[in-house]
Formats: structure tokens, C-alpha cells, sequence
């Protein structure tokens, strides 16, 4: 019988316990933020590559830009793209690689990954980073999310980066 009740009363905490986790999960984690860099990336026309298998895809080149924030400035090299797949639902899943030039030479390769919502309502991404050791590598340390905006210059999007505290 003490040793019914005793697992009663674990079952008890630990359902407990799930529920106060329930609850921090509810309040989203609370996160704060950092910003990062702004950067308004040019871009090119869009290259439709057809429809496969996960949905239509297409890509975008990044033909340059430029980018600044407290830390960190310089140019956006052309040469990378901005691969997307749009799914059967109207969503459309981003996945961008390029490479930025810091004004002290260190060039930093930047992996975005994104996803707009049907209707397009919603465009959030999570920047990933690689850097060589030096003055920049503090980015290799933390998370990231960003947004994608339009522009009022053409053939132009803004993207802006912020840290997760």
C-alpha cells in the first residue's frame, strides 16, 4: 500500500511539473532580441526552374548589396541565390546562400532559411553563419531569426537579422 502511494505521489510531481513546462511553453519562451545588421540585397530576375516532386521551383540570384549593424558592416557579393520551393499549399519554404564582406576583409557566408505563409501574411527566417576565426566569430555563438521585406529600391529586399538572447 506505501509503495502505491508512493507512486501516486511521483506520478503526481512529475504531472505537475509537466504542467508548469506546459505553461512556460504557452508564454513562447519569452525570448529577447538583438539587433544584428540590416543589409538591402539586390537581386536578379527570378529563374523558374519547374515543377518537381516537393513542389515549383525557382531561385533568385543575390547580384550584391550592402549591410550594416553595430558590429558589423559591408558589402553582400554577388553570386549567391535564394533557392525556393513553393509547396501545393501556396506556401513557399526559402533557403538563400551567399557570402558578405566585412569592411575589415573578413567574408562571412550566410545560410538563410525561411518560410512564407499561404498568402504571404507570414515571412519569418533563422540565419545561419559561417565564420573564420578573427573579430566576427561571435556570431558562430548564438541563434538568429530574421525578416524579409520589399524595398523602395528596385530589385532590392531587406533583410534584418536579430540575435536571440
Amino acid at each position: 500500500m506505501i509503495r502505491i502511494i508512493i507512486c501516486l505521489l511521483a506520478s503526481f510531481v512529475a504531472v505537475s511539473d509537466g504542467l508548469r513546462a506546459d505553461d512556460a511553453r504557452d508564454r513562447g519562451g519569452d525570448f529577447e532580441t538583438e539587433f544584428v545588421y540590416e543589409a538591402h540585397v539586390t537581386i536578379g530576375d527570378i529563374v523558374e526552374v519547374g515543377e518537381t516532386a516537393k513542389g515549383i521551383r525557382r531561385y533568385i540570384p543575390i547580384t550584391g548589396g550592402r549591410f550594416e549593424g553595430p558590429r558589423l558592416k559591408g558589402t553582400v557579393l554577388p553570386g549567391g541565390a535564394d533557392w525556393q520551393t513553393e509547396r501545393t499549399d501556396g506556401g513557399i519554404e526559402l533557403d538563400a546562400l551567399y557570402s558578405m564582406r566585412c569592411d575589415d576583409g573578413t567574408v562571412i557566408i550566410v545560410r538563410n532559411q525561411g518560410i512564407i505563409s499561404p498568402g504571404g501574411s507570414y515571412l519569418k527566417t533563422t540565419p545561419t553563419f559561417t565564420v573564420p576565426d578573427g573579430p566576427h566569430n561571435w556570431l558562430d555563438d548564438f541563434l538568429y531569426i530574421g525578416t524579409v521585406s520589399g524595398s523602395e529600391e528596385p530589385d532590392t529586399v531587406v533583410i534584418r537579422v536579430f540575435r536571440v538572447k
